[in-house]
């Protein structure tokens, strides 16, 4: 609504609950010159505060991983803003500091299905930096993940307890983890995790056979 930033597009915007109200801040960037970026704070849904930020300045690490760690959530950010950060993060994935916040924003990916397919799209050069994401449930660290169609199983390790479990759950893990095994050594785990695999595999197969064979022709006496 503001006219001298009516050339501007929202790259994102990170929330924050405080007493009971919701804190926005957000990033935009010219659509005429890349180079020109802006903070914008936001009240009661009208913004509030903006000031520009030298493109020298800005980095993913510095602002977006920094703000996650402090205790903001993603409440938008757009496809290409999103691949702009895979680039970022891959490019100095040796050098970053702020590791809680990349773990919220691979989470984020995770949940949302920002892949390296949906990342595709804007590159011919693959960009995966999900092998960076040190996904942990009640305890276990996921060590390994298969998923097919629309069904995973994954690995865990607790290292306190050394301890092992497989559980089933989702690619975007949105419907959380359930009907674990649990095990006192990995041979046995991964035999177990190994037969759960085949196991959605099959059915998988079993799905894709019966929605594509061909319906069987009926012959008119």
């Amino acid at each position: 609504k503001n006219h001298h930033y009516k050339h501007y597009k929202i790259d994102y915007i990170l929330q924050m609950k405080q007493s009971n109200n919701l804190h926005f801040i957000g990033y935009a960037t010219s659509k005429e010159n890349s180079e020109d970026m802006v903070y914008i704070k936001f009240k009661d849904k009208s913004m509030s505060e903006v000031y520009s930020i030298p493109d020298w300045d800005f980095n993913v690490d510095g602002y977006l991983l920094s703000e996650l760690e402090q205790g903001y959530t993603i409440d938008y950010m757009s496809l290409e803003c999103h691949y702009n950060t895979w680039c970022n993060i891959n490019e100095w994935r040796d050098e970053l500091e702020h590791f809680d916040g990349l773990q919220k924003y691979l989470s984020y990916c995770q949940k949302n299905d920002i892949n390296s397919n949906i990342i595709g799209i804007y590159s011919n050069n693959h960009i995966n930096i999900m092998d960076m994401y040190k996904e942990n449930n009640a305890g276990y660290d996921i060590i390994a993940s298969t998923s097919i169609g629309s069904h995973s199983i994954v690995l865990g390790y607790n290292r306190r307890k050394d301890e092992y479990v497989t559980w089933r759950t989702s690619p975007n893990r949105n419907g959380g983890y359930d009907i674990g095994y649990y095990y006192s050594n990995y041979k046995d785990a991964f035999k177990n995790y190994e037969g759960r695999c085949n196991d959605i595999l099959e059915k998988h197969l079993s799905f894709e056979k019966n929605k594509t064979k061909p319906k069987e022709k009926s012959f008119e006496r």
